[in-house]
């Protein structure tokens, strides 16, 4: 359990980081004041990675929804990584409890 919720917080650090280095999308974390300093805006991250789902608008809706831009849409993303994680981390226990499935060439690598 909390294995899950440590790659459910690594999934979001990394998305975010993401989303800040992506050319197509900058400065949804990272923002300017009012003072025109740069600050942490986690508001605009949380509004960002609902907007796929709680838009109104179709235009943007259809842009979000794009396989283009599948990579800024958070939803897509998080199905995708925890799918993928669910299927490694199944595998992975399978292995460790299973040893009788490990050849001698892949016991190698754990030794």
């Amino acid at each position: 359990m909390w294995q899950d919720l440590l790659a459910f917080f690594g999934f979001n650090a990394l998305y975010a980081t993401y989303l800040e280095l992506n050319p197509k999308i900058r400065g949804i974390i990272i923002r300017p004041d009012s003072d025109g300093k740069k600050k942490i805006n986690l508001r605009s991250y949380f509004n960002f990675i609902k907007q796929p789902i709680t838009t109104q608008q179709p235009e943007v809706r259809k842009h979000l929804w794009h396989p283009s831009n599948w990579d800024i849409n958070y939803p897509v993303c998080a199905i995708i990584f925890m799918v993928g994680y669910k299927i490694i981390s199944k595998n992975t226990v399978y292995i460790f409890t299973k040893p009788e499935i490990i050849t001698p060439e892949i016991n190698q690598f754990f030794k």
